[in-house]
């Protein structure tokens, strides 16, 4: 008679492949690993896998503690000899004896950790010693360093946070298999001061296995990018975060450059001179996939022409990265990117450049996001209607008949959303007073809709009366709707009259009926 199969008697490598599954699900994970030894054996790897970002951060300093118990008799001796105060000397070290008067730790947790922040880092060290030292209240007292010189606490915090910081930072870089690596200062106090990365030296080989980079804030980042450059080949995603100073003047170009399959560009509210990394997009016509801008006001324009040849770029999308209408870029045969999705958040482009971004994407587009002032784009509802047969979502902050164009011939359309905006109309998406009624364009949509239309949101407070929203249902194409969001005025029960008719009528329920205070209704329905 065959046994049964338990998991105890499963290959590794489905039983492995069964942990990473819960890999979003720490909690879970951890219950798992008390199972038994095997199970153990494969959640702890997993779980350490994000130590700092699984941990809650009041009790990142707990990780600290066992980090530094990996840690070497002469990488201990090294760190209690750097630090400036005696008080501090004898903590660290009434601390190593305690730990290593304990077993030895199961795991050797430092070669599990493949994503590094190191604001995080900072912040644990900063915990740990707040942990070590006397709890009470000391900003007023006064320590001496080892030569009896007196030193006050805050100077010796800070070095304290620094010198543990950059401890723990070779101990794991050493160890661990890093490949998310980020160093991003801008949004801490005790970051920006203590952010000196010391010692990068070409032998730093661990910068090799990095695929994922975050950089941002106000310390010197050129060598630590000239020695990335020469080290990393394999970063699918890279990510430039602010920075403090408007004058700094750093050449990205040469690590794009370097990287044999770069997917993913990042950047946020970077103001300095752009043109070394616009011009290095070039190398990576076959492998970039994703970019995005955000608040990067470079004046000398956008990277449209460096984009236009990439064969594989996927999305494009541009958050208030300001006005750029001035001139042309684009030609009507120059961008070839077979776009899946474009988004303009409050960054305005020459109307003949988006009309061939649109073209370029080669019926590719499925998600279009066009939160800016229609008005300065003419005709682009044609435009849309004629190159955009696989148009999924369609969202925009202009309500208008110009939609209607649009519905008329995409008719894979799932999402309709209309924005408010308060960045150009303070806090409203216009219609014009010379065009239908609201009523009738909502009417029309409704005429026009798809079959797979499945969401509209319309988010302009009070705009449609019980009447109108009953000929949008009675005209309504589609059966599957879930989910529609309006401005709404009037009588309640006349309304959901309306929808408990279509509800009826399409074989659905209607689960929920809210009315916000900004007199917004939203309802949600599900297939019986």
């Amino acid at each position: 008679m065959q046994k049964k199969r338990t998991a105890e008697t499963l290959a590794p490598e489905l039983f492995y492949l069964i942990f990473q599954n819960l890999e979003e699900e720490p909690v879970n994970l951890l219950n798992c690993s008390l199972v038994s030894r095997r199970w153990c054996s494969f959640a702890i790897p997993i779980l350490w896998k994000k130590s700092f970002n699984i941990c809650s951060s009041h009790k990142r300093y707990k990780l600290v503690r066992i980090y530094l118990k990996l840690s070497s008799q002469e990488e201990r001796f090294s760190l209690i000899d750097s630090l400036i105060s005696k008080d501090s000397q004898y903590a660290l070290e009434a601390f190593y004896q305690e730990k290593f008067s304990r077993k030895p730790a199961l795991f050797d947790y430092a070669t599990f950790l493949q994503q590094l922040d190191y604001l995080k880092l900072v912040e644990s060290a900063s915990l740990f010693w707040d942990q070590l030292r006397h709890k009470e209240d000391r900003t007023t007292i006064v320590l001496v360093d080892k030569n009896d010189n007196r030193v006050d606490l805050k100077s010796i915090s800070i070095s304290n946070i620094e010198k543990l910081t950059h401890h723990l930072w070779d101990i794991l870089l050493s160890r661990a298999k890093v490949t998310f690596l980020k160093i991003d200062s801008s949004r801490s106090y005790i970051g920006k001061m203590v952010v000196a990365l010391h010692k990068f030296k070409l032998s730093n080989s661990y910068f090799s296995r990095i695929q994922k980079f975050t950089c941002g804030g106000g310390f010197a980042k050129d060598n630590l990018i000239n020695i990335m450059s020469q080290i990393c080949r394999e970063i699918e995603e890279i990510t430039i975060l602010s920075t403090s100073a408007f004058s700094e003047k750093i050449d990205w170009g040469p690590l794009i450059k370097a990287q044999r399959n770069l997917k993913i560009l990042k950047l946020r509210s970077v103001r300095y001179d752009l043109t070394g990394l616009y011009n290095s997009l070039s190398s990576q016509i076959n492998s970039l996939r994703h970019v995005k801008l955000e608040l990067c006001l470079y004046q000398q324009g956008l990277p449209l022409i460096s984009l236009a040849t990439c064969k594989n770029l996927e999305s494009l999308s541009l958050f208030y990265c300001g006005v750029h209408q001035c001139e042309k870029v684009l030609t009507e045969s120059s961008f070839i990117a077979p776009l899946k999705s474009l988004q303009l958040n409050a960054t305005y482009i020459h109307k003949d450049d988006l009309i061939n971004l649109i073209i370029g994407s080669n019926k590719n587009l499925e998600e279009l996001i066009l939160d800016i002032d229609l008005k300065h784009y003419p005709f682009i509802d044609r435009v849309i209607s004629d190159h955009c047969p696989n148009l999924v979502t369609l969202t925009t902050s202009y309500f208008s008949k110009y939609i209607i164009t649009i519905m008329k011939k995409c008719k894979n359309l799932e999402i309709l959303n209309v924005r408010s905006t308060a960045t150009y109309h303070r806090g409203r998406s216009l219609y014009e007073s010379d065009l239908p009624t609201p009523g009738q364009i909502f009417e029309e949509i409704a005429i026009n809709s798809s079959k797979k239309l499945k969401k509209v949101i319309i988010q302009i407070s009070k705009l449609f009366n019980p009447e109108e929203i009953r000929n949008f249902f009675k005209n309504c194409q589609t059966s599957s709707l879930e989910y529609l969001v309006v401005g709404f005025r009037g009588n309640k029960k006349e309304v959901e009259e309306s929808f408990n008719r279509y509800a009826i009528r399409s074989g659905f329920n209607v689960t929920s009926i809210i009315y916000e205070n900004r007199a917004e209704l939203r309802v949600k329905f599900k297939k019986k």
